[in-house]
């Protein structure tokens, strides 16, 4: 039997393309209000005024996912961190071996309550673990756990004195997302997951179609996507054919398209408020 499933892994393993060569980019410091460079899917470099803050950082790939883009930055090009942010345990979002490295330079990790003690024991010195509606501050910026579908994972708003930035993590839709609006209004930056993947059929993620009509709940200023620059090798999961282009379109149809803004791996936006 041990063979027989080796059988059945091998032409599995066979048809995984080669993964995307890391781009050999530099992180440049802003001092913007806000400044949002996206590394690779749902990984994010947020930087307000100084004050960096590393998003769900996954840069090791797995035969269940794997990454279809190259990553924009690598570990070694990252820039000093004030915390890093996570916001569920998913093998997208939740890369162990390399938050064992970046617990060596970045003692402070904000994580959802349930994931705290197997972030203290990747080496993490400070570990908060947030529970819905609750907060702390990272060198002037103030983070709030807010909803998601999952209830042991987190999405998370960050306000500074300039600006509002909602990163909703890879959430499906749910009821309690006008809660957010109505507590942070006026956002500057939603970053919503779009890539609709399915397992077994069953929805782990927004549809572009749905991550639509949360931008249009929103009213962010800016909408940034998420959440789509993953392939898996298991039979079991599935993704819409272009994520971008249908969020693309089901923004148009609401009349949102001025809010869109699509970062490549190791672009870099930023925000000087008016």
């Amino acid at each position: 039997m041990r063979y027989a499933g080796l059988a059945l892994l091998l032409p599995l393993l066979a048809a995984c393309p080669p993964l995307p060569q890391a781009r050999q980019a530099t992180f440049h410091p802003s001092d913007a209000a806000l400044t949002v460079t996206r590394i690779v899917h749902g990984s994010f470099v947020l930087e307000m005024h100084g004050t960096r803050l590393l998003v769900d950082p996954w840069f090791n790939s797995t035969w269940v996912m794997r990454q279809r883009e190259a990553l924009g930055l690598t570990p070694a090009s990252l820039p000093k961190l004030s915390a890093v942010l996570l916001t569920g345990d998913d093998v997208t979002r939740f890369d162990p071996s390399a938050l064992k490295d970046l617990a060596t330079t970045t003692p402070r990790a904000i994580v959802p309550p349930a994931m705290r003690e197997r972030v203290v024991a990747l080496g993490f010195h400070d570990v908060t673990g947030l529970a819905w509606w609750e907060r702390t501050d990272v060198d002037g910026v103030t983070i709030t756990a807010v909803p998601t579908s999952a209830p042991q994972e987190n999405g998370y708003v960050l306000v500074s004195p300039d600006s509002r930035l909602y990163f909703a993590g890879d959430t499906k839709p749910f009821a309690d997302m006008v809660d957010v609006q109505t507590a942070f209004p006026h956002l500057d930056v939603a970053i919503l997951p779009i890539g609709g993947r399915r397992r077994l059929g069953r929805a782990q993620q927004m549809t572009p179609e749905q991550a639509s009509d949360a931008a249009a709940l929103l009213k962010a200023a800016r909408v940034v996507p998420s959440g789509f620059g993953a392939t898996s090798g298991s039979p079991l999961l599935s993704f819409p054919n272009d994520a971008v282009a249908d969020f693309r379109k089901a923004m148009e149809q609401k009349g949102l398209a001025g809010s869109l803004l699509i970062l490549e791996p190791g672009e870099s936006w930023h925000y000087a408020k008016p």
